[in-house]
C-alpha cells in the first residue's frame, strides 16, 4: 500500500495516481485561530486549490472545517501555546512535543509558498522556519490591526516588532516577502483573505462566500449534537 511522503498516511487510488504525476507547487495556509475564522478562510482555499496543492495548518477544532475542502492528509494540525486555553490545557512537555512534531511535519512538507491573514509575528516565524520561498502576509503594524488605539494593542505591536527583528536576524532573511496592508481599518477579515488572493493571483468568485455559512452551520449543528450526547444534563437545556 502507498503511503504519504510526508505524513505516513495510507493513500487512496486516485491520491496514489496523482502523486505519480509530477509534483505541483504548494501552498501552506496558516489559519491558527478560532473555527469561525478558520471558515472564513475556505472561499480561499477553494480558490487556491485550482493551481497549488493546498495544506492547512490549524487548530485541533477547525480540522473538521478545512476536512470539507481538503484531504485529511493534508491538514497539519496544531494548538498553539499562546491560543487561549492552551496554555492551561498542555503541560510545558506535551506542548513542546507537539511543537516539535509539527516542525518535522512542516519541514517535511517544503510548501512553496505559506500565507497567513493575521498580523501575527509568531506565525510568520512559523512560516519562514518552514522554508517557505514565498511568504504572504500582514505585518504587525497598526493599519493591520484591529482597536489598534488601545493599550494592549500598541504592546501587541512593540512585540510583534521585537520578535520580526529578532527572528528575522535568526534566520537571515525577512519573515514576510510579501507585507500586505488592509485596504481600510475596519475590513471584514474576510477582505484580508481577498488581498492574499490578489497577491498570488487567485479568484475567488463572490458566489463561494455564500458557501462559507452552510459550512460553518453544519460545522456548528455537528458540535451542538456532540455536546448533548457527552453532557445529557446541559444537552437536555440545549
Amino acid at each position: 500500500m502507498r503511503r504519504d511522503a510526508e505524513t505516513g498516511t495510507p493513500l487512496a487510488d486516485d491520491e496514489v495516481r496523482a502523486s505519480a504525476s509530477p509534483r505541483r507547487p504548494r501552498l501552506a495556509v496558516f489559519e491558527l485561530r478560532m473555527l469561525g475564522d478558520a471558515v472564513l478562510s475556505l472561499p480561499f482555499v477553494r480558490g487556491a486549490t485550482g493551481t497549488w496543492d493546498v495544506y492547512a495548518v490549524c487548530t485541533g477544532p477547525a480540522v473538521e472545517v478545512f476536512e470539507s475542502v481538503l484531504p485529511a492528509n493534508r491538514i497539519v494540525a496544531w494548538t498553539p501555546p499562546w491560543v487561549e486555553g492552551a496554555r492551561t490545557r498542555a503541560k510545558a512537555h506535551g506542548a513542546w512535543h507537539a511543537w516539535q512534531h509539527v516542525m518535522t511535519r512542516l519541514r517535511a512538507l517544503k510548501p512553496d509558498i505559506a500565507v497567513c491573514s493575521w498580523a501575527d509575528a509568531r506565525t510568520h516565524c512559523l512560516m519562514t522556519a518552514c522554508g517557505a520561498g514565498r511568504r504572504v502576509g500582514f505585518p504587525m503594524t497598526r493599519a493591520n490591526q484591529v482597536a489598534a488605539q488601545r493599550p494592549w494593542r500598541r504592546r501587541q505591536r512593540l512585540q510583534g516588532a521585537a520578535l520580526t527583528l529578532l527572528a528575522g536576524a535568526w534566520f537571515g532573511k525577512p519573515l514576510l516577502t510579501h507585507r500586505l496592508s488592509r485596504t481600510h481599518p475596519r475590513q471584514h477579515h474576510i477582505e484580508n483573505w481577498r488581498q492574499v488572493a490578489d497577491c498570488l493571483g487567485v479568484g475567488i468568485p463572490d458566489e463561494r462566500i455564500h458557501l462559507v455559512g452552510n459550512v460553518m452551520i453544519d460545522t456548528l449543528l455537528g458540535r451542538l449534537e456532540e455536546a448533548r450526547s457527552r453532557f445529557p444534563q446541559v444537552g437536555a437545556r440545549l
